[in-house]
Order: C-alpha cells, then structure tokens, then sequence
C-alpha cells in the first residue's frame, strides 16, 4: 500500500500545511535519531533515570564527557528560553510534569541559567530538554499549535542525540 503522508496531514492536521519541507526534515529526523538514541543508550526505555544513569556513565568513562560538542546547543536552548537570563513562557511550555520531573526542570533551570557547570549537569539538562520535546511531539502537545517554531528545538536535540551517542562510541560504552 502506497500512502502519501504528507497529503494525508495536509488534509487532517492544523498547520502542517505551513510548514516548509525544512521543518518537516527536522522532526523526521529528531523521531529517527531518538528511537536509535532510546535503544543503543538507553536501552529501549527512556527515562529520567535512564538518562542521568547514561550521563554518569559518560561521565566515568576512560574519556569523560566531552562539553565542548554540546556547546551549541547549550547555548541555543539558554537563549531561547533564558533570553538575556530571565525566563521567559517558552521554558514552561515544556509542560515539565509535577512531581518526579521537578528534580529535572530545577536542574535545567540552573544549567540555562549559567549556575551548573559541569559537564555532566549540563549534557544532564540537555538531555531531560530534548526528553520533554521527545513527550511533547510524540503525545501530540507540538500539535496543539500546528509544530511551528519547532525547527531549531528538534535540530539541536537532534545534535545533542548524536553526539551522545558518538562519544559512547568512542569511549566504547555500547
């Protein structure tokens, strides 16, 4: 069977129709590049635990975790959401959950904010961001607003994915 998708959504999904094929690619890829992320790291379930347990890791590796490659992004998602260090809606458009996911947002805030430097609470935060925009886009959240202004946000977590997942390699951890 022979469906052409995007055809389907233009008919069903408010906004996507407005999105250039850019923006498109970088969802796509982000989805392919999280699913190879959540099984090699992760181990098939991805999770705030499973997460800081693969930083740490990282972390006590023969190599360590290499900040530098995640500069970028670090870098965009402080200014996108910490413009000029103060917070501004977009951060809590996360929709950071109450309870276990407090820890997480506490830790982002800090490390967008300049206050944790380390490297492993940074490449941490980073990767409980690009875990909500993961929630966000695949419980139907980046629908709500027909995923505009999206690009930068998957491009960036996609990046911050892959570098992950090469400096495991390279510390021969999978």
């Amino acid at each position: 069977m022979n469906i052409n998708v995007s055809k389907w959504l233009v008919s069903r999904a408010r906004g996507y129709d407005n999105l250039d094929p850019s923006e498109v690619q970088a969802i796509e890829q982000f989805s392919l590049v999280w699913t190879y992320f959540e099984n090699v790291i992760c181990n098939r379930n991805a999770n705030l635990t499973t997460i800081r347990a693969a930083v740490d890791k990282l972390q006590h590796s023969d190599n360590g975790i290499e900040a530098k490659a995640f500069e970028p992004a670090l870098t965009y998602f402080s200014e996108r959401y910490f413009p000029g260090g103060q917070q501004d809606g977009r951060f809590d458009g996360l929709r950071w959950r109450n309870g276990g996911e407090a820890a997480a947002k506490a830790l982002a805030v800090e490390v967008l904010t300049g206050k944790a430097m380390a490297p492993s609470d940074q490449l941490t935060a980073l990767l409980f961001i690009t875990y909500r925009l993961r929630n966000n886009l695949f419980h139907g959240e980046k629908w709500a607003y027909g995923i505009r202004d999206q690009k930068a946000n998957f491009i960036s977590a996609t990046h911050t994915l892959i570098n992950v997942i090469e400096q495991f390699e390279a510390a021969g951890l999978r």
